[in-house]
């Protein structure tokens, strides 16, 4: 047999033999991974879709901190740029990366446990750590900051375990490097140093007590200290230099570091809060976790019980927890900020599901163990229960819980979002504007669909919750009033909900852009409608503008407001009709009474209204339904002027009487070409009479979406 054979056959039963001692290990990454792929397609979270949105900026060329605002994931999104830049905009190798990383950390979270508590305990805590954290409720299937940075506290963990077992100093700086990556994804990560020094503290053995002994420890303490800061020192070292290369070294300091000191960081907070169900999130992260919480309780209890036996790994695993309790602790409290927890959990819970074991046993059987066991089998219940229902979009929708994995309740699964983007990008030409009205799910479609938004500021639903200037804010109302985006996507749950939205994008998107349709919640605008005619000015959104008058019978104008101001029926105002299952945005304007002699009409007058070339006055006239069958028999006088140059034009005039004419009982649409007005600026008065004889009674009309198109 020749030496290559032997070598051959010496590496295969090399491997055979890893894969026999190591199959359960084995068994649980597989496992693990198996759950990871099911959520691999999950909605895409909120957070989650900025960071790779900020990511892909980064790889345009904007700026961290100057073009971008980031304060949070500064090194996922700069992880993220790897496979955003071999495959695009797709989440799925993202996830697979976070994904890589999990499934590492599920060995190294075995290894250092071994050591602390032996095999079982190691197994058992790979065991829960890889279940749990597939639970919806925390997330971290999602490439979050926090599920992120779990695995390089893991890594770091275990090399400083590596230095106490080898004194090999390297493996401290490799530990601190580690500490200092989860704190470039999540700051309140950097808690980690403190139970790194804490392990190094009692690494000490308490036999030895003579001074020389002591001051021999101290030296070596503060060798091992600097070894474990040098390493964290060095990436900070790196963004330090490379942000004051690019001259933004002040703005990543008062973004990344300042932003989290204690007054921004709760005020911030408490905006942000606003309108939050925490009831919801708390139950989700109580119950879905149950097993996992309960366990880790009893498994505390076992080590502060058992104290000497568990001697430093007791410390260090009930200190891991405290310290990683309080960093996720630090509002805003959603429930995947409790992902940090379950891996000190996990480790606490194997502690006491091995105990068991060691329970007094009675003549017949351990009845602690049992009820242990049943608890544990009871608790999953829940726990499997509410994962089921989440699966696969990650949202909760019952009375009592409300929750969206996307940010927005409208954005309700990874496949709407593909459509939202892809209909975005095959539609919008590269360089050309959208706007996406959500609360966190902005971003998301942004990058999904290959268009930067025109701001820093992205999410322009509430303003509140980025704190975006008042000015920014205006400066994007007035590029929708302008028509700068192509589309405009407003999420919300339905299309008639919209009319009672308070907020000025959509005030002006319902009366100027054209809807094109709606993919789930996703209602999708167009500047254009389906003639290519932009709507250049909407008479219902400069409704407030108008000036209100009627015709005075001695001669000139009277202002309706001053005169019938305490008689609602007769002064106008902007409101929605259905008609024959039509709704559309309106003018209601009832006509004033009269006699015989002397009919008054009302006028809705717009001043200074520039006539654009290719132009068309465009709108819908109509009697509401509810008063058909009594309103007067004359009808509605309907009319328009425009005053150009100081002479009136009568445009516009027609009568309508659908308490007689079936014809009329529908919304009446028309069109006046105003090419001859085109460059000027003229005044239109919307006008309406209560017919010959001045009977006005129940003569409710409207004016349907008034506005002025404008051709390409």
């Amino acid at each position: 047999m020749s030496v290559c054979t032997v070598e051959r056959k010496g590496y295969k039963d090399s491997i055979l033999l890893f894969f026999r001692e190591h199959r359960i290990l084995i068994g649980v990454v597989v496992f693990s991974f198996i759950l990871r792929l099911l959520w691999l397609q999950t909605t895409i979270e909120g957070d989650e879709g900025y960071s790779a949105y900020a990511a892909w900026l980064w790889n345009l060329g904007y700026k961290p901190f100057s073009n971008i605002i980031i304060t949070k994931g500064l090194l996922l999104s700069f992880l993220e740029r790897i496979p955003i830049s071999v495959f695009g905009n797709t989440i799925i190798p993202i996830r697979l990366m976070n994904d890589v990383l999990f499934l590492l950390s599920i060995v190294v979270l075995y290894l250092f446990v071994k050591d602390w508590f032996g095999r079982k305990v190691g197994l058992i805590s790979a065991l829960f750590y890889g279940v749990f954290m597939n639970a919806p409720a925390f997330e971290a299937q999602m490439v979050m900051v926090e599920s992120a940075s779990i695995p390089f506290v893991i890594f770091s963990i275990y090399f400083c375990n590596k230095f106490l077992k080898s004194k090999r100093r390297i493996a401290l700086f490799i530990s601190g490097f580690m500490a200092s990556a989860a704190f470039f994804i999540m700051q309140s990560q950097f808690i980690i140093i403190v139970f790194l020094l804490i392990m190094l503290i009692f690494s000490r053995d308490p036999s030895k007590r003579s001074l020389e002994t002591r001051l021999h420890f101290v030296k070596g303490l503060v060798i091992n200290m600097l070894s474990l800061v040098a390493g964290a020192i060095l990436l900070f070292a790196v963004f330090f230099i490379y942000f004051w290369n690019q001259g933004i070294l002040s703005s990543f300091i008062r973004n990344y570091f300042l932003f989290y000191l204690p007054g921004n960081l709760y005020l911030s907070t408490a905006n942000a809060l606003s309108g939050i169900q925490l009831f919801g999130i708390q139950f989700l992260t109580i119950f879905e976790g149950l097993p996992l919480w309960l366990f880790a309780i009893f498994g505390a209890i076992v080590c502060l019980y058992q104290k000497k036996y568990y001697a430093k790994s007791g410390i260090f695993a009930l200190t891991l927890t405290l310290l990683l309790f309080l960093a996720a602790s630090i509002p805003p409290n959603f429930s995947h900020h409790y992902a940090i927890l379950i891996a000190p959990a996990s480790i606490l819970a194997s502690v006491a599901v091995c105990s068991i074991s060691t329970f007094p046993k009675g003549n017949t059987k351990n009845i602690a163990g049992v009820l242990l066991i049943a608890l544990l089998i009871i608790s999953f219940v829940p726990a499997f229960f509410l994962s089921a229902y989440q699966y696969p979009d990650s949202n909760m929708n019952w009375e009592f819980i409300s929750w969206s994995a996307s940010g927005d309740i409208a954005m309700t699964n990874y496949n709407q979002q593909l459509k939202v983007a892809n209909f975005l990008n095959a539609n919008t030409p590269k360089g050309n504007e959208i706007l996406v009205w959500s609360n966190w799910g902005a971003a998301t479609i942004y990058w999904l669909s290959g268009h930067n938004f025109t701001s820093e500021y992205v999410s322009v639903r509430n303003p509140v919750n980025e704190n975006i200037p008042s000015e920014e804010y205006q400066r994007i109302v007035n590029m929708v009033n302008d028509g700068d985006f192509d589309y405009i996507v407003l999420f919300w749950p339905n299309l008639t909900g919209l009319q009672g939205v308070n907020d000025s994008i959509v005030d002006i998107t319902l009366n100027k852009y054209s809807y094109v349709e709606s993919i789930d919640g996703a209602n999708i605008f167009s500047k254009y409608n389906t003639q290519g005619e932009w709507a250049f000015y909407s008479f219902v959104q400069q409704f407030s503008n108008a000036t209100l008058e009627y015709d005075l019978q001695s001669g000139g104008k009277g202002s309706t407001e001053q005169t019938f101001g305490n008689e609602s029926i007769f002064m106008p105002y902007v409101a929605s009709l259905t008609v024959n299952n039509e709704t559309q945005v309106s003018i209601f304007q009832q006509p004033l009474p009269g006699n015989g002699s002397f009919i008054p009409n009302s006028y809705i007058s717009y001043s200074n209204v520039n006539i654009p070339q290719n132009s068309t006055l465009k709108f819908s006239i109509a009697i509401d339904p509810s008063v058909w069958e009594t309103s007067n028999e004359e009808g509605v006088q309907f009319e328009i002027f425009i005053i150009d140059n100081q002479s009136s034009n009568l445009i516009f005039s027609k009568l309508i009487n659908p308490r007689e004419n079936i014809e009329d009982r529908n919304w009446l649409n028309y069109e006046i070409n105003l090419n001859q007005y085109a460059g000027q600026n003229v005044t239109i008065c919307f006008a309406d009479n209560s017919g010959p004889n001045g009977n006005a009674y129940h003569d409710w009309a409207y004016w349907g979406n008034p506005v002025i198109l404008q051709g390409r």
